[in-house]
């Protein structure tokens, strides 16, 4: 049997691929699996009618512009289709996975100042003692941003904050995100409380205290060989022998 080269499977991942990865990434409903296969579909047809490389035009920009075809060749409000963007950014995700290198969805923008003086002493403190990224700091500065509105919601602030509030925030963040980010939330708050403990802001060490959901143990897939891989290897047996034979079948 003549092999498929990987260009070609790279282009053009199957719907059952799509099914593969988007499940195993528990992100994608299979309800909303079959409208993204339509959008893609829809996608891969105006990409064939110009002469447009399906990979490449997988980013925001490439994803616009496809929306923006779309609505006027249909005669629709183009900011009601976003569940087209959503779908190719799923697509994307796909050749990602099966090693594909899709081009990055959208350029990093440079993150705003934090908005506090507070918050700016913490971003200080995480990249000079602690040795974080930018990336990790900017997360941790959007954590403790939706620890001050909780906060702030309730008339509170750093200095009034007691237990109970940290516990009622991360409280309602698990009945919103998913376990491993609630533990990442849980994470930052105890780095923050240290530091507000150290800088005199609060008296109470609270940090021991913050409890966030422990992961079980098996809770996530084990990570699995790209797909690209996976064809080398099938490729790689001599179906020439009989025992290639018996383990390519």
């Amino acid at each position: 049997m003549q092999p498929h080269p990987p260009e070609a499977t790279a282009a053009a991942p199957t719907p059952e691929d799509m099914l593969r990865v988007w499940r195993a990434d528990r992100c994608v409903q299979d309800s909303s699996a079959a409208l993204y296969r339509q959008w893609i579909r829809r996608f891969r047809a105006y990409a064939a009618e110009r002469g447009l490389e399906e990979r490449t035009e997988l980013t925001r920009d490439g994803a616009a512009r496809f929306i923006g075809w779309y609505a006027q060749h249909r005669h629709l409000d183009p900011r009601r289709l976003g569940t087209a963007r959503t779908a190719l950014y799923a697509l994307s995700r796909v050749h990602q996975v099966m090693g594909f290198s899709p081009p990055v969805w959208e350029a990093a923008q440079p993150a705003p100042p934090p908005a506090s003086a507070l918050l700016r002493d913490y971003a200080e403190h995480l990249a000079r003692h602690r040795g974080n990224p930018p990336a990790t700091i900017h997360k941790k500065l959007a954590h403790a941003a939706k620890l001050s509105a909780h906060l702030a919601g309730r008339g509170k602030t750093w200095g009034t904050m007691a237990l109970t509030d940290i516990d009622e925030f991360l409280v309602r963040c698990a009945q919103r995100y998913a376990r491993a980010t609630v533990a990442d939330l849980a994470c930052t708050v105890r780095c923050l409380v240290r530091f507000l403990l150290a800088t005199g802001r609060i008296s109470t060490d609270l940090a021991e205290a913050v409890v966030a959901p422990v992961q079980p143990r098996f809770g996530r897939p084990r990570p699995a060989l790209p797909w690209v891989d996976v064809l080398r290897l099938l490729r790689a047996v001599d179906t020439a022998t009989a025992p290639g034979i018996s383990s390519s079948g």
